[in-house]
């Protein structure tokens, strides 16, 4: 990636969201990286249906979803975004569906080590690991 997705919040103001000028129309790494990486920072799974905010907070520092991946998120339908009088506030909305798109754009490793994966069963088909541990 050759841009931050998170910013430090006292860097920058936030702008409303638009859809002008966007890198991409279509959903993409930057865009999956960025509501991944909220999630974690909120502590979501990407499981399911998902209300990662724009805000987040990591290792102590506030920041946000930067504006241009937001757009692009919105422009792209990766996610839809909740509104809020204060751009700092806004939540993204996704779908099942969408949360599978992500989850396809970042990975099941990457998943494993932002925490962002959980194993629903106590019996995990194999199927879906990387490598399957010898038990």
């Amino acid at each position: 990636m050759k841009s931050a997705v998170l910013k430090p919040i006292n860097r920058i103001l936030f702008p409303r969201k638009h859809s002008g000028t966007v890198r991409s129309w279509h959903p993409h790494a930057r865009q999956a990286a960025a509501l991944a990486a909220s999630c974690a920072a909120s502590g979501q799974f990407l499981d399911g249906p998902r209300l990662p905010p724009r805000r987040v907070e990591v290792d102590g520092v506030r920041g946000f979803v930067e504006n241009g991946v937001a757009c692009e998120i919105l422009v792209s339908q990766m996610a839809d975004i909740i509104p809020a009088k204060n751009p700092a506030d806004e939540m993204f909305n996704l779908s099942a569906a969408q949360v599978r798109i992500v989850v396809g754009l970042i990975g099941l490793k990457k998943r494993v080590d932002l925490s962002i994966f959980r194993i629903r069963s106590q019996t995990t088909p194999c199927s879906i690991l990387p490598t399957c541990p010898s038990v």
